[in-house]
């Protein structure tokens, strides 16, 4: 069984001062889309292209969240950032 390396109070509350810091900036990054996609649901299902295909599986792979927002007929993929 592995020792670990004890620290002291004053580290442990700058870690935990750290870590609320960064669970809140990740749920302010992510707050703008939550009043429009509340537990989303899957509405439909359309088949792409190999162009757009390969732009999603891109964006997928950068970021944790692929939005589609529509403007008249057209529709606009964003990657929302991690």
């Amino acid at each position: 069984m592995r020792v670990r390396k004890k620290i002291s109070q004053r580290e442990a509350l700058r870690l935990r001062k750290r870590v609320n810091q960064l669970l809140k900036e990740r749920h302010e990054a992510r707050s703008p889309w939550a009043n429009e996609y509340p537990g989303g649901v899957n509405f439909a299902t359309v088949n792409m292209g190999a162009e757009l295909t390969s732009k999603m599986e891109l964006a997928e792979k950068f970021s944790d969240t692929v939005v589609v927002k529509r403007s008249g007929a057209t529709f606009r993929f964003y990657a929302i950032p991690r």
